[in-house]
């Protein structure tokens, strides 16, 4: 128990940013008898191409994207591309 509760302050709702929305948080906040009010985290931008899209070589080069194009050039780093 914590001093909030302790007095029975805790809040019915808590408007939090999408940070303190998780699963998690969400499920502990319940069992105090709290709701939490957060957006929710977006899980890819909308203009990105994963690279499961491209067309790779045996040895892992970009051969072509996702419209057929060969690339003009690439990098590599690591497991980066």
């Amino acid at each position: 128990m914590n001093h909030a509760d302790e007095r029975g302050l805790l809040p019915e709702e808590l408007l939090a940013d999408s940070l303190y929305g998780s699963d998690d948080n969400c499920e502990i906040a319940k069992g105090l008898g709290t709701e939490v009010i957060a957006p929710t985290m977006g899980s890819q931008k909308e203009d990105v191409i994963p690279l499961s899209d491209f067309t790779f070589s045996e040895k892992g080069k970009v051969i072509s994207c996702t419209k057929g194009h060969a690339p003009v050039s690439t990098k590599h780093k690591k497991n980066r591309r």
